[in-house]
């Protein structure tokens, strides 16, 4: 018998899911493609939630590690800064 981790299955309240998926939706709209991922960490340093380009596209990225209204403070903020982006060039 192989030897590994347990995956326990994580209880998401269905409300912030939506708000969560809201939030997607809205940054989509800004141009940004949002991705929920288990992001990697090593021995002294660990990836945190950000956004970047990758082949022309704009990325966030969301630790899925993160508690789930941690997950929304984080796209809140960056809708804001998305939102004043868009004041500062007049659109």
């Amino acid at each position: 018998m192989a030897k590994g981790k347990k995956k326990t299955a994580v209880k998401r309240d269905p409300e912030k899911e939506g708000i969560f998926k809201e939030l997607c939706l809205k940054l989509k709209q800004a141009g940004l493609e949002v991705r929920r991922e288990r992001l990697k960490a090593g021995h002294g340093w660990r990836v945190v939630s950000g956004v970047c380009r990758s082949d022309g596209n704009r990325l966030v990225f969301v630790d899925s590690r993160l508690e789930l209204d941690e997950q929304i403070l984080f796209l809140r903020s960056k809708l804001d800064e998305q939102l004043s982006a868009a004041e500062v060039r007049g659109v």
